[in-house]
């Protein structure tokens, strides 16, 4: 979870959200598994060399990625190595390998600037990681009923959203970016290749309780069980997915200038 607006009006407020986190993480076992089993995920598609998370939030990350890692966020924090607004990165062209970002798109009011952005900071060749929320049958009712952020399909920004508030967020809005608009991502993101989409995680953070005191297990053998029985139901993920893994492939600067080909579009289907 990030600060991911340009203007906060109460930083010591979400810092001190932040360190709640942290002192959670620090002593919930499961919600360290769950994002454990995220890094296993993510970064076999990581290329080599240097990442920047975005959005980095707690930080907690860069614990399990290791030191390869550099953490940003809007908010400046001990645990932050730079300080950015996602929308308008102050970096060197070609700074990073790979950018990687856990449950930031979402909280975005126009993802595809910050998708645009990314797209300067990046190598050629490098990878763009994102996980996000996503609304299947089975999580829409979940978010709906017992989460405070928005579902709404109709709009990267449901209309109640407060403009700065750094916990808001549309959980729709990778269904509508990677999903409903993806038949025309070859013509407005050219810099950028699909190379694995993967819709995933039915109990993994739903069982660790989130950043909450919580958890529905305090023991590990029990919570691995519940990571085995989400690999079990990977079939079924487009039925019960709570979110989606995506990865891009930063296209050469002089092929991302080419008009998109016909196979590029073929994109759309997915």
């Amino acid at each position: 979870m990030a600060a991911a607006f340009s203007r906060i009006p109460d930083e010591e407020a979400a810092l001190d959200q932040l360190r709640q986190r942290r002192h959670i993480w620090r002593k919930k076992a499961a919600i360290r598994a769950c994002y454990a089993n995220w890094v296993r995920i993510l970064k076999p598609w990581a290329a080599a060399g240097g990442t920047l998370e975005v959005g980095s939030g707690t930080g907690v990350m860069k614990e399990l990625w290791g030191d390869s890692l550099s953490t940003s966020d809007i908010l400046a924090a001990p645990w932050i190595d730079f300080r950015l607004d996602a929308e308008n990165m102050d970096l060197a062209e070609e700074s990073f390998q790979n950018m990687l970002c856990v449950d930031v798109l979402h909280h975005l009011p126009d993802p595809h600037r910050f998708i645009d952005q990314a797209a300067g900071v990046v190598a050629d060749r490098g990878r763009f990681l994102l996980l996000e929320p996503w609304i299947s049958p089975v999580s829409n009712v979940f978010y709906r009923l017992m989460h405070h952020e928005h579902v709404w399909m109709h709009d990267y920004v449901h209309p109640e959203m407060a403009e700065h508030d750094p916990w808001a967020g549309n959980l729709a809005l990778a269904n509508i970016v990677f999903g409903r608009e993806m038949a025309g991502w070859s013509a407005r993101h050219p810099e950028w290749r699909l190379l694995h989409k993967q819709r995933l995680s039915f109990l993994d953070f739903q069982v660790a309780g989130g950043f909450r005191p919580w958890t529905l297990t305090h023991r590990e053998k029990l919570y691995q069980l519940c990571l085995t029985v989400d690999r079990c139901l990977e079939p079924l993920m487009p039925l019960l997915a709570f979110r989606v893994c995506l990865v891009f492939e930063r296209m050469p600067r002089s092929a991302s200038e080419a008009p998109p080909t016909h196979d590029s579009v073929a994109l759309g289907g997915l």
